[in-house]
């Protein structure tokens, strides 16, 4: 008999748990449907163009000074730019490492160079689209310039027909 009463108990707190959870699931689906359209509302755009907040030329020059003064290179400020504000950036350090003061193209290059910016530019001649291999290419010739050969070498050695260097025999004597 005890059992039987229990029953009607039993069914009441399943119906209850299951209302709950009803209206659980409408609520959590309603807040994200209002989060979704309050940033499309906005004008925002997409999640990932919500994140990319433009720096603008200024921002992106005051950000290549702070590298010229000896400044740590902010990776995730650099990563988070958007294509148009790494490409104002690109083409800035390479008007400042071709145009500014000699001491200050060194100081800026050892940054560079110290934070890996060369090796960024070495992979990204691997991929990309081809504006952006051009800038890097030269940002690597920038900062990485490639030493002639030294001028006595070629006193010592000629390039034969099929290209091979081949030492040049002189006779000690003759010059005597």
């Amino acid at each position: 008999m005890y059992l039987l009463s229990a029953v009607p108990f039993l069914w009441y707190m399943i119906g209850i748990f299951v209302i709950v959870e009803i209206l659980a699931l409408f609520f959590f689906y309603g807040l994200k449907k209002d989060f979704g359209h309050k940033g499309e509302k906005e004008g925002y755009g997409s999640k990932s163009t919500r994140m990319r907040k433009s720096l603008g030329r200024e921002g992106v020059l005051l950000e290549i000074e702070r590298l010229r003064t000896g400044g740590e290179m902010d990776e995730t400020l650099i990563r988070k730019m958007s294509p148009e504000d790494k490409a104002i950036f690109e083409v800035g350090l390479i008007d400042a490492l071709t145009k500014w003061p000699r001491e200050d193209q060194h100081r800026l290059r050892s940054t560079l160079i110290k934070n890996g910016y060369d090796e960024r530019c070495a992979r990204c001649l691997m991929r990309g689209d081809i504006s952006n291999r051009v800038r890097a290419s030269t940002l690597l010739a920038l900062l990485r310039p490639q030493v002639p050969a030294r001028p006595h070498d070629s006193d010592r050695f000629k390039r034969t027909h099929s290209g091979r260097l081949v030492p040049i025999v002189t006779n000690d004597a003759d010059e005597l």
